[in-house]
């Protein structure tokens, strides 16, 4: 990242070309605003094929590395959100979204993009207030919960998509990082298993830029 690998530098020529050989490294990515001429003297230290490079070239290399390691991520999280959905209980009741530490709100549908799937939750003043990470949502009962989104139409959203993100009717977003099924006992929100998809603050969108090579 931002280092020319000039040939003059025996010590890391070296280094990478030991690595590659005993297959301590099978893949690189090269982020300089002149890729090619590292990958020029790249090519001259190991032998390392070409679908194992990766260019991030420009102004902004370490910007578009960024972005492509971020849709990676996110792709990954997706493809595990959708085997977890295919594994849910028959008596999931529906699903709530954990943000900030201590917010909860229900999902109440869900808006497909090209390969993103949004999760619309209720609108801000519909949010629930957790006190502890540990301690179940309080959900009032009769607030909206049989508009709530089920498992089946998630499951059915997740196929093919690459990011899942949380979308409020004010149109801020976040990413969905993880999620479990968990088994609430609280008595307004009943007895039963939910899906509780877990992101970091909600905040307006950021543009991701595309990789280019």
């Amino acid at each position: 990242m931002g280092y020319s690998l000039p040939m003059t530098d025996l010590s890391t020529a070296g280094l990478v070309a030991s690595a590659v050989e005993t297959g301590r490294i099978s893949s690189i990515d090269i982020v300089d605003r002149n890729p090619d001429a590292v990958w020029a003297n790249l090519k001259q230290i190991a032998e390392i094929p070409d679908s194992a490079v990766r260019l991030f070239g420009g102004d902004k290399a370490i910007e578009k590395f960024a972005g492509a390691e971020w849709r990676e991520y996110c792709w990954e999280v997706a493809a595990y959100l959708e085997v977890l959905a295919s594994d849910g209980h028959s008596a999931v009741r529906g699903i709530l979204v954990y943000w900030d530490g201590l917010q909860v709100a229900a999902a109440v549908s869900t808006v497909r993009t090209g390969d993103v799937l949004s999760v619309v939750i209720d609108p801000p003043g519909q949010q629930w207030d957790v006190t502890s990470p540990e301690r179940s949502p309080d959900i009032p009962s009769g607030k909206g919960l049989e508009r709530l989104l089920s498992l089946q139409e998630f499951r059915d959203g997740l196929s093919g998509a690459h990011m899942v993100e949380v979308r409020s009717p004010t149109g801020a977003t976040s990413p969905v990082l993880d999620a479990n099924y968990v088994d609430m006992t609280a008595e307004k929100t009943g007895h039963g298993v939910w899906m509780v998809l877990k992101c970091p603050a909600l905040e307006p969108p950021v543009m991701i830029p595309e990789q280019s090579n």
